[in-house]
């Protein structure tokens, strides 16, 4: 090796004179001695031009300033690794392999300057293009850069597409967000649910309640059959039309006519009113008659029922009071279409939402409620009655329901159950919504659910509507999503760098 780089030192210094003009003879004069041109060079010199030499003489300088620097790097290089105090030949010998190379590399990287610099002096179309020397702390740099690429790998879960959530996400919330409390789906919290169910099924308004049905009054559009005893001119025996000539309807403006009575006022007064009046009408006629009158069809008090009733319409009142019940059973519900939890019952301009889908249960109060004329009942449709489950599951979709009584197990399983290749069984959170988020907080409820077991709390967990059922992804699912993109990201760089060069 000393051999090598004594060579290359007395090759560079001994050059010096070499790259002198051709022609000519260029050595460094003793003290006292002149320099001798042969005069075949001195009149080339004379045909000169003046820019020529100036350029001739700044590439000779150039090149002996590129020796020196060659020298001194071989000479640094020496120092740096055989030590200031001891760079004999003999030292660098004896130095490990690895330094050895690295002078080698940098004699070779000198001289590729060196050539470098020449073509690009003599203007050549191609000049030399040396690659950049391996610093000496490349291989610090390469560890570096290891470390930083796996750190990214093990954070890659930060950088991982799509969504999730951890309870961290709810219980440290941003305040420009919407506030939520994180509560987990345990037996205690079905209770507090079913016991809180149980209230709201039961908590029917008391105005609702109180109303008691009063006595049947008469009204425009009634029809009444009056019959006088033992007067067969008074009342026709016989068959259906001898008894329709008995009838007699109350006129839009209440009064109604019989004979010998007259006119007289059948509104507002209930049936034996009227036949204390029509008895009292005749006596002066008749001594001791015998008259009853009863109410043939009833046609002045109603209730309507809109929505989604199989038979919507009106709904008369009669003598037997009328219950929500049996309105409703009457009118027959659309199951696919109705919302069971969104009857509206409006009375006197106050609406009232009623869950008739409660009526099943125990404690239920709605056959207590019974309608009165006015009264209006509307059945809301399903079509905003809707959950929404989303996340790593087999079949993300919306499911519509009719009651009011579906389950997180009901819900999870209509969506195909856990995605087992991708679901993280801890992650199962039901988001509810609160109607106004500057009053009270949403509410996210977890279940964890990676013991089968787990599936019992969610058979008695009822969601309501506008719940989102949110499954979220397991780590490792994060963490493979981001490298499979980072990956792709690669791939694309390195086509479009092939495709450059």
């Amino acid at each position: 090796m000393a051999t090598v780089l004594q060579r290359a030192v007395r090759r560079h210094v001994d050059r010096r004179p070499a790259t002198a003009c051709r022609g000519a003879q260029r050595a460094v004069p003793q003290t006292g001695q002149r320099l001798h041109v042969a005069p075949q060079s001195q009149a080339r010199h004379h045909r000169l031009g003046t820019d020529q030499r100036l350029a001739r003489r700044n590439r000779h300088t150039g090149q002996d300033a590129h020796a020196d620097r060659i020298r001194s790097g071989i000479h640094r290089a020496l120092v740096d690794l055989a030590g200031p105090e001891n760079h004999s030949a003999d030292a660098v010998q004896r130095l490990p392999q690895q330094k050895r190379i690295l002078i080698r590399r940098r004699e070779s990287q000198q001289r590729c300057r060196v050539r470098e610099q020449n073509t690009a002096t003599k203007g050549h179309t191609q000049p030399v293009r040396c690659p950049s020397p391996p610093g000496r702390n490349a291989p610090m740099s390469q560890t570096l850069l290891a470390v930083i690429l796996f750190s990214l790998i093990l954070q890659g879960c930060a950088f991982a597409p799509g969504q999730h959530m951890t309870p961290d996400d709810v219980t440290l919330s941003d305040p420009d967000e919407p506030q939520a409390k994180l509560i987990a789906i345990t037996p205690r919290t079905l209770r507090q649910q079913q016991l809180r169910a149980a209230a709201e099924a039961n908590a029917l308004p008391q105005k609702l309640l109180d109303y008691k049905t009063p006595e049947y009054v008469i009204g425009p559009g009634d029809t009444l059959l009056v019959t006088v005893f033992e007067h067969p001119e008074l009342t026709a025996p016989g068959s259906q039309d001898q008894l329709d000539a008995n009838t007699r309807e109350v006129l839009i403006d209440g009064t109604l006519f019989f004979p010998y009575v007259g006119r007289i006022r059948a509104g507002g007064k209930t049936v034996s009113q009227i036949r204390e009046q029509l008895r009292m009408g005749l006596a002066p006629q008749y001594t001791e008659v015998k008259v009853d009158v009863k109410v043939l069809r009833y046609n002045s008090q109603r209730v309507l029922l809109s929505g989604s009733f199989k038979v919507p319409g009106p709904q008369s009142i009669t003598n037997i009071p009328l219950s929500l019940v049996q309105a409703v059973s009457i009118a027959g519900v659309d199951l696919n279409d109705a919302n069971l939890a969104g009857l509206t019952l409006r009375r006197d301009g106050e609406d009232f939402l009623i869950d008739i889908d409660s009526l099943n249960r125990k404690g239920s109060q709605l056959s207590r409620i019974f309608l009165k004329d006015g009264d209006y009942l509307h059945l809301n449709s399903n079509s905003k009655n809707r959950i929404y489950v989303l996340g790593e599951v087999r079949n993300p979709q919306v499911i519509s329901f009719g009651t009011t009584r579906l389950t997180l197990l009901e819900a999870l399983g209509n969506a195909g159950g856990l995605s087992p290749d991708s679901a993280d069984g801890d992650a199962v959170y039901v988001i509810r919504g609160a109607e106004n988020f500057a009053e009270a907080p949403s509410t996210v409820y977890q279940l964890k659910s990676k013991k089968p077991t787990a599936y019992l709390l969610a058979g008695q967990f009822e969601l309501k509507a506008q719940d989102v059922v949110f499954v979220g992804p397991a780590d490792i699912t994060r963490w493979s999503r981001f490298i499979s993109q980072l990956l792709g990201s690669a791939s694309v760089v390195q086509t479009g760098a092939a495709f450059r060069n």
